[in-house]
């Protein structure tokens, strides 16, 4: 509990209607706890005052933040009997109204300040506001405070007067509305826009001094017939959009120039600019790149020479696999693949060298004799495209030579052109 200086009476909601108790502070908020100044109170009602109490109870305020920490307003409420016989209340609430609303849960500064924010912002972009001041709110109740406006019971006589049209349907019929323009409240609405109706409510509603109109003829009418001695004044919204339209008629009058085209500049290359820096990626990508071409350079040396795939495998510490796949042209480092896989020819290529060497060897059956001549054609079939289905059919597209066809003993279908072979030799391709 904190020491209780005169000063902080000053700083509370209405300091002739509260007094002080004590003050409790926490990390994040400060609690001041406070109670009614008067003894007794007024029975809302028949308006008798009363000093018998039924009973107390406490309520939690939202008040304006002190140098950015919260404040909760505690106040310690009382409730009293109704000393008239006559009034049909037996007990009420004491109203406090300089510092909160009925049934109210925020102070009333708290709840002006809030509708302020409101009308120059709006909800969203005035939480936002009120966040940076310290003020906890949410878009949503800033419009609910707007829409609450002032107590029903405020019939004070408007001074300054806000006169526009509004739409019952547009482009058909209208009616007039009327704002106070200092509590920023609405007032009335009359059902239709004439000079009558604006002129009747004027006679009955005296004492307006300025009247904020558009520039419409029948509001000039009845304003200057009604309320002589008012200024009439143009509102905010329509001097700013005659502005608008005057200016925009005034620049249509304006030729425009024709544009003119502007070279692009040229910046010039610096030479003495540093290169760029290469990551620890880049520069294992360019190593391994490079032992790979080294590698390919070998096998084809040593290919071109006329050895073997193997003895070319065991000198480049290579596999056999990967000795054959250089050998082809097309499985060149400096040949860019996309696909990240090896070309479909490159297959084709080394299977044609292992299927040879391999028929070389091995023996054929006796109804594939007739087709020894296959072997001498595999090179024919791979250039003209001869490929194996899943079944192990030999399927020869139709860029396949007579020779190769015949060498195969292969009868050519007109849609597809695949056929199981007459005479097999036993080659793996």
């Amino acid at each position: 509990m904190a020491t209780l200086p005169g000063h902080l009476q000053a700083l509370l909601p209405e300091p002739s209607e509260l007094r002080l108790e004590r003050v409790e502070r926490t990390s994040n908020l400060i609690l001041i706890v406070v109670k009614a100044a008067r003894q007794s109170a007024a029975c809302p009602n028949c308006r008798v005052p009363s000093h018998r109490i039924h009973s107390r109870y406490e309520r939690t305020l939202r008040d304006l933040p002190w140098h950015g920490a919260t404040v909760r307003l505690r106040l310690v409420a009382r409730r009293f009997y109704c000393r008239s016989p006559d009034c049909d209340r037996k007990i009420f609430t004491e109203r406090l109204a300089g510092v909160v609303r009925r049934h109210g849960r925020s102070t009333e500064r708290f709840r002006q300040t809030l509708a302020l924010i409101g009308y120059g912002l709006g909800g969203e972009a005035g939480a936002r506001l009120a966040e940076r001041m310290g003020i906890e709110s949410s878009g949503d109740t800033i419009l609910r405070t707007l829409k609450e406006g002032e107590p029903d019971s405020d019939t004070r006589t408007v001074l300054v007067l806000g006169v526009d049209d509004w739409a019952w349907r547009k482009a058909q019929r209208y009616g007039t509305i009327l704002v106070d323009l200092e509590r920023l409240r609405p007032v009335d609405l009359l059902a239709d826009r004439s000079a009558t109706s604006l002129e009747r409510w004027l006679h009955d509603h005296p004492g307006v001094e300025v009247i904020a109109r558009d520039r419409s003829n029948c509001y000039a009418e009845a304003a200057t017939n009604a309320a002589p001695e008012a200024i009439q004044v143009a509102d905010r919204f329509h001097l700013l959009s005659n502005l608008t339209t005057a200016a925009e008629r005034v620049l249509e009058q304006i030729p425009m120039a024709p544009p003119v085209d502007e070279p692009a500049p040229v910046i010039p290359p610096q030479p003495n600019s540093a290169p760029p820096v290469q990551s620890r990626a880049s520069q294992l990508s360019r190593q391994r790149r490079q032992r790979r071409v080294e590698r390919y350079n070998e096998v084809m040396r040593r290919y071109k020479e006329g050895h073997s795939q193997k003895p070319s495998a065991a000198c480049s510490e290579s596999s056999e696999r990967l000795s054959g796949a250089f050998c082809d042209p097309a499985s060149s480092p400096n040949v860019a693949n996309r696909s990240g896989t090896r070309a479909r020819s490159n297959s084709f290529a080394s299977t044609s060298s292992s299927a040879g060497n391999r028929a070389a060897t091995m023996p054929l059956s006796s109804g594939a004799k007739s087709a020894i001549g296959a072997t001498t054609a595999a090179a024919a079939w791979l250039r003209d495209g001869v490929k194996l289905s899943r079944s192990g059919n030999k399927i020869l597209s139709p860029r396949c030579s007579p020779a190769a066809v015949a060498a195969c003993g292969v009868i050519p279908t007109p849609d597809r052109m695949s056929a199981r072979p007459q005479a097999r030799a036993d080659i793996a391709l």
